[in-house]
């Protein structure tokens, strides 16, 4: 465990607990990974694109109403 394992099993172990303990440490991942995923959606900065289009179309739009 001091070297980084996730778990320990003694042997002879259930096949039943090895799968129900990886299918646990898998989805405990997921779930982090999901959340981490979230935080970092939220810290960056919106970025708005807009098209060649669009500017040329703001740009009429803008000379049209001075």
């Amino acid at each position: 465990m001091e070297t980084g394992a996730e778990d320990y099993l003694l042997k002879p172990f259930m096949r039943d607990e090895l799968l129900l303990k990886v299918k646990n440490i898998i989805a405990s991942r997921i779930k982090i990974r999901e959340k981490l995923r979230l935080e970092i959606l939220k810290a960056a900065p919106e970025i708005i694109a807009e098209s060649a289009d669009e500017k040329f179309l703001k740009k009429v739009k803008d000379t049209i109403h001075e």
